[in-house]
């Protein structure tokens, strides 16, 4: 739809992509479907509406290095109001509908009164608002009305949606951007004539800059002002202010609320995830060796003496070994109540005669994934640790416990690193 309404299926496509995380990260798997939906929607769309440009912008283009100082100053600007516009956004969602004791079916009736009343004295808060910003790109439009517009898009937008109504944010979006680069255009052009870019370029600019900061989406924002314009003229200051915009807003400040920090966040990706970070880590790396904290089964060792020893700990996994240390077999609390029900004297059985083959063992040097899988394999919390493959010296035993807290620290770790975990929440598209 995005593609097809704004004839700009390859910034939709990537607006698709980009638009789930609040960092700069893409749902690589969508992208290539978002380009076949956004060519197709862009084809049948324009058949019938027409091949040209939403807006009707003259030929534009970057021209002078002293001009980025101007367009750094917008960004900062688009920065400014784009902290401003969800909190309004969902403040009167929270703070003034939700709380409403009325049914859930007037509180869009209200937010409409609401809207329809501010229409009276301004009439421009109705509709989406793409016919002033094409006045705007005309010249027919005052500072101070431009500014006004920007301010009552923000209010009128927030009361439609957070009241119930249906409608979204991605064009009002693109509208209150647009409106406050022309401001800024008309301003920078009284102050510098001759040096400030034109009110146009700052048009399409703002709508790059303040949407790419609210939304999280600098890339896609500045693949959508290439098509609105039909050239890579504002490529260098549409990537200027995308990204002053973008950097000035914290995470937690975004228009859509559901985006969470990046694809290790994503529940869809857990799995995935997960694996990657399992493969990374080797047991010796967050688990200590404690052989002596173990209690180990000689082969000699009689059915009595495995009930003493079991009785007295919480090892639900005791390894085997022979005379000389060496590991032979292992036995769990299973293996030893199976052998109390027999009818054998308990000082005539021994541990060999009960013990099974060891499933493993690992070795300090092995991955989490594959401490994961011995451990998925069997019924008990823990698989043996060994310093060699086949009959080694035993060095403890590593259980699920074990692998869960060095997870979580490797995850704490790398969340450190890569900066604050993003809540989630709900709100529309």
């Amino acid at each position: 739809g995005i593609g097809a309404i704004f004839r700009a299926p390859l910034g939709a496509a990537f607006f698709s992509a980009e638009c789930l995380y609040s960092k700069p990260e893409f749902e690589y798997e969508v992208l290539l479907p978002g380009l076949i939906s956004a060519i197709t929607g862009y084809s049948i769309y324009s058949s019938y509406a027409g091949w040209g440009f939403l807006f009707d912008v003259p030929d534009i283009a970057f021209s002078h290095p002293s001009q980025l100082l101007l367009y750094a100053i917008l960004g900062v600007v688009c920065a400014l109001v784009g902290a401003i516009y969800p909190k309004i956004f969902y403040g009167f969602r929270d703070r003034i509908f939700k709380p409403l004791p009325i049914p859930a079916w007037l509180k869009p009736a209200l937010g409409g009164l609401i809207l329809g009343t501010i229409a009276m004295v301004f009439p421009q808060a109705l509709g989406m608002g793409y016919g002033y910003i094409q006045e705007a790109i005309n010249g027919t439009h005052t500072i101070g009305f431009l500014l006004a517009f920007a301010g009552i898009k923000i209010i009128a937008t927030s009361l439609t949606i957070s009241s119930g109504g249906s409608g979204g944010v991605f064009g009002p979006s693109l509208v209150i951007g647009g409106a406050l680069g022309a401001a800024f255009g008309q301003a920078a052009v009284d102050l510098m004539p001759g040096i400030a870019p034109s009110p146009v370029a700052c048009i399409m600019v703002g709508m790059c800059g303040f949407f790419a900061g609210v939304a999280k989406v600098p890339f896609a924002s500045v693949i959508m002002v290439m098509e609105l314009t039909g050239s890579y003229g504002l490529l260098v200051p549409s990537l200027l202010v995308a990204t002053i915009a973008y950097l000035m807003l914290p995470l937690t400040v975004r228009l859509y609320e559901n985006q969470v920090g990046s694809r290790s966040d994503s529940p869809a990706h857990l799995g995935s995830f997960a694996v990657d970070i399992l493969n990374h880590i080797r047991v010796k790396d967050y688990w200590t060796p404690e052989p002596d904290e173990v209690h180990i089964v000689r082969e000699s060792d009689t059915l009595a003496e495995l009930v003493d020893m079991a009785s007295d700990t919480e090892q639900d996994l005791f390894p085997v070994t022979d005379r000389d240390g060496r590991l032979t077999g292992e036995l769990t609390l299973d293996d030893i109540r199976r052998a109390l029900l027999t009818d054998v004297p308990k000082e005539l059985v021994v541990a060999r005669d009960l013990q099974r083959p060891p499933i493993g063992p690992l070795q300090p040097d092995d991955d989490l994934a594959a401490a994961a899988r011995m451990l998925a394999n069997r019924r008990t919390g823990s698989v043996i640790v060994c310093d060699e493959p086949e009959g080694g010296r035993v060095l403890g035993v590593f259980g699920r416990r074990d692998l869960m807290v060095a997870y979580s620290r490797e995850m704490d770790r790398l969340k450190t690193e890569d900066g604050a975990e993003i809540p989630s929440g709900d709100e529309p598209f």
